[in-house]
């Protein structure tokens, strides 16, 4: 699943992609 966030993310935007990844980590280690 976090390959496919930050192939999406990077599509969107650089930026918005650094926040996608913490989220989802967050998400993971909950």
């Amino acid at each position: 699943g976090s390959t496919v966030t930050l192939k999406f993310s990077g599509a969107e935007d650089s930026s918005l992609q650094t926040s996608f990844v913490v989220d989802d980590t967050a998400v993971t280690t909950s």
